[in-house]
């Protein structure tokens, strides 16, 4: 929090010492940040004179903690509350004469693990596990614990007890009245415990089992919060008739966000409401380890499986995931820059076109090399954690157990152990999906690597040998038959970090039917409403509003669209016109399609303040939209909070799916995007063959464009994958 600013350190603790501050606690805070920053610098008699502060502050602090609104900052409190004992437990290492006994030695203990995350930030970077224990001990050395020394190993019981702790934080309902940040960092940390607690195999998969889902619910309710406190603010009125601030809090309400009752409901929706041909992929970003967090859920799921992907594994080049996002905006801000008015406005000569072009084209080649790297470098042969195919139980569990025996035989171990089922998955797919023999191979030994690996580091098995014969015989085992069907689709769900990658067009999914979500809780609201119907729109029913070319200025497109959409019988709307914000508002809520062409996402002609009142009042969603003007869903980072955009207020508002652009796209090309959309989707002409979902018939548009990555990787779909009726 101070780290680096000694100086602003020394002013908050002199602040917190003024009448300013009636709060204990933040006088408790501001001293164990100062405490942290100064530990190194202070002398033995400022140091004792601080201990003995914190040691009168520790009896109210501990008293504070009976009470409701303490649980608003709670995560903040603890963090520096557990620096500052820990820093008092080294001081007493080396002369302090305070021992803490008034202090929970279990809380202790567990967030002091916790402090050192800075030392042990990436597990399976580290030369060997041997080194991680040693990092472990020295810190278990200079702690304070009991008279008695728990049963057991140690390390295990801290990594236990700090996993413990953080899942307290779930099970009091405290969550909810954390901000979205803090939430987040809670569930890295939890996490992170995870991680470290596979170093030991006394733990029971069921225990495991119970981290897992509860740190997935964790993560889940902190990517829904927002959209639920909005809708809640846009439902709750005051006696003026205008929005409130912010929604009251409902104590009720907190006791249902509780991960219990989360998880009890969040199974039995994934069980009842999620299609057997779907699967949701989740995607998230570990600050602390930085490596990618991949969560694969289907209809057959009892828990995540999840797996934890360094970014670089396979070359080994030091590349980082925000480096490789760096480059990515990089791309983008270039692209950005260069179909704006002052730069396209300069091109007169046929060589300036042809440097216009070129430039293009290289952007093009740039982005798709991106994600070719990412493809190559960190997802290899782990492709099959997007497959949406399944395959029956039976070959699934012989599959299982003729893997595990190969596996077995190459351990020089008495003991033998079971591979963990999210690694059978990927196996199972790739020795059964991918039909390429040399595509097979390759995937088949960079699983084989990555397994290796990962049981090296998690279960300190050391002697796994001749990898090359493992990889041999995977690669002959017998293929089941896949069950693949025609609905098959994958719901994204990435993270803050992740949002701004277009997955959709690499290249194991570019022919795929794809769209995101922002939590997968969002998922099961919407299919809860749609599932028995997943159609939109019938030609004839008045119910397609399209607003074309608002600004004037876009008069090509509006030449090439305005005669399409005139002809679909019930259609209306306006082109070449700046649309009334209530004639819009009011029809947008009578429709079940809306299509702007346009600049941006429309946001200049209906205010989100308008889009809520109308919600509220009319007790009614927004309808399928497909927003194709520049950046339509770009997302704007915020630090800690997490990142904006565009479709926001459409999801509040219910829409069932939009479809946006990430960034922004020449007019010719999405032009060329949409009309190609409408055709294979059957709105526009005789359509062209069976009727596709939205998600579909995006596809094929996609090659459509000149540019098929700059321009074709933009449009992205949120929400379901709906027909025409």
């Amino acid at each position: 929090m101070y780290v680096g600013n000694a100086t602003e350190a020394m002013k908050e603790l002199q602040a917190g010492e003024t009448s300013l501050w009636e709060s204990t606690f933040l006088r408790f805070a501001y001293l164990a940040a100062s405490i942290t920053v100064h530990f190194d610098m202070l002398s033995a008699e400022e140091i004792a004179s601080h201990e003995q502060t914190l040691k009168l502050l520790l009896p109210e602090l501990e008293r504070l903690k009976a009470e409701d609104y303490f649980t608003l900052h709670l995560l903040q409190m603890a963090d520096l509350m557990i620096e500052a004992e820990f820093l008092l437990a080294k001081r007493r290492v080396t002369g302090s004469t305070i021992y803490q006994n008034e202090t929970d030695v279990t809380e202790m203990l567990s967030k002091a693990i916790i402090s050192t995350r800075a030392k042990i930030t990436d597990v399976s970077m580290s030369p060997s596990t041997v080194d991680i224990i040693k990092k472990i001990d020295s810190l278990v050395a200079i702690l304070p614990v009991k008279k008695t020394k728990p049963e057991g190993d140690l390390r295990h019981r801290l990594f236990s007890e700090c996993a413990a702790t953080l899942m307290r934080f779930g099970e009091k309902a405290f969550l909810p009245h954390l901000e979205t940040g803090s939430m987040l960092d809670v569930n890295a940390l939890l996490d992170r415990c995870i991680h470290l607690l596979s170093f030991f195999e006394t733990r029971s998969v069921p225990e495991m089992s119970e981290f897992i889902i509860a740190s997935f619910l964790m993560k889940d309710l902190a990517y829904t919060l927002p959209y639920m406190n909005q809708k809640a603010m846009v439902m709750q009125r005051d006696s003026s008739d205008k929005l409130t601030l912010l929604p009251s809090l409902d104590k009720e309400n907190d006791n249902e966000l509780s991960i219990p009752n989360l998880q009890r409901t969040f199974f039995k929706d994934l069980h009842n409401l999620l299609p057997a041909s779907w699967a949701v992929v989740t995607i998230d970003f570990c600050k602390i380890s930085g490596d990618l967090l991949i969560s694969r859920l289907d209809k057959r799921s009892d828990c995540p499986r999840v797996l934890k992907v360094p970014f670089d594994r396979k070359e080994h080049t030091k590349g980082t995931f925000i480096g490789f996002l760096e480059e990515l905006k990089s791309v983008i801000a270039d692209s950005n820059n260069s179909t704006k008015k002052q730069v396209t406005s300069k091109i007169f000569t046929k060589e300036d076109r042809k440097a216009w072009w070129t430039a293009r084209f290289n952007l093009d080649a740039r982005l798709r090399a991106l994600l070719q790297k990412l493809e190559k470098l960190t997802i290899g042969g782990l492709l099959g954690v997007f497959s949406s195919s399944c395959a029956s139980s039976q070959d699934f569990r012989a599959f299982e157990v003729n893997l595990n025996e190969i596996w077995n035989d190459a351990n020089d171990r008495r003991e033998d152990f079971k591979l963990d089922k999210a690694v059978v998955d990927l196996f199972f797919y790739a020795c059964n999906h991918l039909k390429e023999e040399a595509l097979k191979y390759e995937a088949i030994a960079d699983l084989t690597e990555y397994t290796a690996e990962q049981l090296n580091t998690h279960v300190l098995i050391n002697n796994i040998k001749n990898q090359g014969r493992i990889v041999d015989r995977i690669f002959r085992m017998e293929q089941a038959a896949l069950i693949e069907t025609d609905d098959e689709h994958l719901i994204l769900v990435p993270g803050h970090s992740c949002q701004f990658v277009p997955w959709e067009s690499m290249s194991f999914l570019r022919n795929r039917s794809v769209s995101r979500m922002p939590s997968v809780t969002l998922l099961f609201e919407s299919l809860r409403r749609h599932k028995d119907q997943m159609t939109v729109y019938n030609k004839g029913d008045q119910g397609l509003l399209y607003v074309v070319n608002p600004a004037s200025d876009l008069i090509k497109t509006q030449a090439r669209f305005e005669p399409v959409l005139d002809q679909i019988p019930g259609a209306k709307g306006v082109a070449g016109v700046i649309p009334r914000e209530e004639w819009l508002t009011a029809n947008l809520f009578r429709s079940n399609l809306y299509i702007y062409l346009g600049h941006g996402g429309g946001e200049q002609y209906i205010r989100s303040s308008g889009l809520f009142r109308a919600m509220a009042e009319e007790n009614k969603r927004l309808p399928t939209t497909l927003l194709m003007g520049c950046s339509s869903s770009a997302y704007k980072e915020h630090g800690r909070l997490q990142p904006s955009s565009n479709i926001y207020k459409w999801f509040v508002c219910g829409t069932p799916a939009v479809m946006t652009n990430l960034w922004d796209i020449t007019d010719k090309d999405i032009d060329i995007f949409s009309l190609s959309l409408l055709a294979e989707w059957g709105l526009a002409g005789d359509g062209i063959g069976e009727p596709k979902t939205l998600a579909r018939a995006m596809v094929k548009s996609r090659d459509a464009c000149t540019l098929r990555f700059l321009n074709g990787a933009a449009p992205i779909l949120h929400g379901l994958p709906l027909k025409l009726r």
